[in-house]
């Protein structure tokens, strides 16, 4: 026969109750201006004002996800009482200034890299939302026995998720080239 004693109902009771993260999702833009489709790749790609590690890119999503959570204890555990995830997450994408007078051919062309770039940016910010919940869900998950094992396990997970989804971001860029595999370029032609 098991006891339970009234403290560790509570506890029990008290424990995560599986809340979503607060996402907050923004886009912005950089012009770029050109009258010819080379105009505008060689804005792009020599003056797009994202560098990450030295290298300039058309596009970029940044995240930036943050956890807070409250203990409770027991005699036996210490648990997480509550958890808040914040993740804000920054969309930046070019912007032609010179769209609305540009031929419609152009603006077909310039339609369709933009509806691939974004499309390769969402990517991303898909895999950010979905970290964002794994860190509430996993630390609201957790107990130890003392409160500073439980510390040090909070930290471990909510790191390690961002680890990983630090490498996802960078196998998917791998994969797809930055995007150049689903076709989220400027054709020229």
């Amino acid at each position: 026969m098991v006891l339970f004693s009234a403290a560790a109902i509570v506890f029990a009771l008290a424990r995560f109750a599986g809340a979503e993260p607060v996402i907050s999702e923004q886009q912005m833009t950089y012009d770029v201006i050109g009258k010819s489709l080379r105009d505008i790749n060689g804005q792009m790609f020599s003056g797009s004002p994202i560098i990450v590690k030295g290298k300039r890119y058309l596009a970029l999503c940044h995240h930036n996800i943050a956890w807070r959570y409250t203990t409770a204890a027991d005699i036996d555990w210490c648990i997480v009482k509550t958890v808040s995830v914040t993740a804000d997450i920054t969309v930046t994408m070019p912007r032609w200034v010179d769209y609305s007078s540009a031929s419609s051919g152009m603006q077909e062309k310039w339609n369709t890299f933009y509806a691939r770039l974004s499309e390769h940016e969402e990517g991303h910010a898909k895999f950010d939302r979905e970290a964002a919940r794994d860190i509430e869900r996993e630390i609201g998950n957790t107990k130890r026995r003392s409160c500073q094992e439980l510390k040090e396990a909070v930290s471990e997970i909510g790191y390690g998720i961002l680890k990983r989804l630090d490498e996802t971001n960078a196998d998917y860029d791998a994969r797809t080239r930055h995007g150049v595999m689903d076709d989220a370029i400027l054709h020229e032609f």
